[in-house]
């Protein structure tokens, strides 16, 4: 989400920046999980042209975020994230 006016601005147009008084828990998930994919061309393929919402296109999400989505949850064996942000195993 958007930081605090004088902060590091929209994930989204900056990318994921930790926070500087960031818990060791915080830090740990930032190295684990966050991962900043910053806008190529090869995008538009999907219809991601860079506009605001072009991030949620059916094809952007199919092709570019559901494999990483896939390689995760096989990584973890079948787990996939709740929203408390643990591991719980798959129904």
């Amino acid at each position: 989400m958007d930081r605090a006016p004088g902060g590091a601005g929209p994930a989204g147009l900056v990318g994921f920046i930790l926070p500087k008084d960031a818990s060791e828990e915080t830090r740990r998930l930032y190295t684990e999980k966050v991962v900043t994919k910053a806008w190529t061309p090869e995008f538009e393929k999907a219809g991601n042209y860079g506009g605001h919402l072009d991030n949620v296109n059916p094809e952007f999400i199919r092709d570019h975020v559901a494999p990483l989505i896939t390689e995760e949850t096989t990584r973890t064996g079948g787990a996939r994230l709740d929203r408390k942000t643990s591991l719980t195993p798959t129904p």
